[in-house]
């Protein structure tokens, strides 16, 4: 290999749009509907502004998606409205169980951001380490 290409710094591409945020689209669900009843219409618009999917909002087939599997769960309940204009909606709220669930998450997610914390500490550390030999 030419001298060149072996001091080539390599680095690691991250994507901008982070598909493990998907997986945080139920707790976030679950959070907004503690808020108060919503249809998915309006989740959908909740969820397009929120900071974690600013830069990847979740597809409608995704959030309709995770809104079935919390209710399967019994998480959330739903009822559909008859329409005062336009079309009659679905409105979902969170069940007692989904609560439960909301707090399982946020125990969860506490456990993670620590494990993360102690990553970034130790990845700071090497960094500084590398800068320090240059």
């Amino acid at each position: 290999m030419p001298a060149s290409r072996s001091r080539r710094r390599r680095t690691i591409t991250l994507r901008a749009a982070n598909p493990g945020r998907r997986r945080h689209l139920q707790p976030v669900c679950l959070a907004l509907l503690a808020a108060g009843p919503a249809s998915g219409y309006d989740l959908l618009r909740s969820l397009r502004t929120h900071p974690l999917f600013e830069n990847a909002p979740p597809d409608v087939p995704g959030v309709y998606r995770s809104l079935q599997l919390l209710a399967r769960h019994g998480f959330v309940r739903s009822n559909i409205l008859p329409p005062l204009h336009g079309p009659a909606r679905r409105v979902f709220r969170l069940a007692p169980a989904g609560r439960q669930a909301l707090n399982d998450w946020i125990a969860r997610l506490r456990a993670e951001k620590a494990d993360l914390d102690r990553t970034v500490r130790l990845l700071a550390a090497a960094g500084a380490r590398r800068q320090r030999a240059r």
